[in-house]
Order: structure tokens, then C-alpha cells, then sequence
């Protein structure tokens, strides 16, 4: 509601808001000309084996890296925060490799995260 009572007081002033949202959330603001929608696509398959390289440091091995990838389906913060969630897991549970250790969903890896924090 504020955006939206915002907008057109804005029209004629240098100002620049960026807003996110999940398409099936669309906003219902007014038409107005000074207003871009741009639609963000989900992430290939090499995009993503590179951001959870990065986050990684390179420190897991392939076959783990591409079940996150295949998990996260393209979305980048899932993509770091499994890839986090995993690395925690690994280095505090002494857990094997397997599939079993990338959390189902991003709920999942930011709760297994929080649980293994100190008091």
C-alpha cells in the first residue's frame, strides 16, 4: 500500500526503487510510464555449479556439488545456503557424502544451520 500511494508522487523526481516479488504475487499498482518490470529467470545448471563453487571455496567434490544444484533448482539463495548447510554438516557431523546430508528444503538447511550454533 505504501509503494502504491508512493509511485505517483515519485513520477516527476530521480528515484530508484527495486522491488522483488514471486510472480503469482504480482502487485496491483497503477500503469505508469516510469515503471519497469523485469522477470528474473531461474539459474542454468553451470550458473549454479559456479555460485556453489564459490560459496564452497571449491572444498566439495562434484558429484555433491551437482545434487545441490539439482536440489536448488536454479535459485541462488538456496543454491548458498544449501551449499553452507552442507559444508556445516560435513565439517561438525563428520557425516559420509551422501545425498542424504543437502537438506530438502531451505526451511530445513536454515534450521539444521541454527542447530548447530552454540548457546
Amino acid at each position: 500500500d505504501f509503494v502504491s500511494e508512493l509511485m505517483p508522487r515519485i513520477t516527476d523526481k530521480p528515484v530508484l526503487i527495486l522491488i522483488t516479488y514471486r510472480p503469482e504475487n504480482f502487485p496491483k499498482w497503477p500503469p505508469l510510464t516510469n515503471l519497469t518490470s523485469i522477470l528474473l529467470n531461474r539459474l542454468g545448471r553451470k550458473q549454479a555449479a559456479e555460485i556453489a563453487n564459490s560459496v564452497s571455496g571449491e572444498e566439495l567434490v562434484q558429484t555433491v556439488i551437482e545434487k545441490i544444484v539439482k536440489r536448488a533448482d536454479g535459485v541462488p539463495l538456496y543454491i548458498e545456503e544449501l551449499t553452507m548447510s552442507v559444508q556445516e554438516s560435513i565439517s561438525t557431523d563428520h557425516e559420509p557424502l551422501t545425498e542424504a546430508i543437502i537438506p530438502p528444503t531451505l526451511q530445513s538447511s536454515l534450521v539444521a544451520r541454527l542447530d548447530r550454533l552454540d548457546d
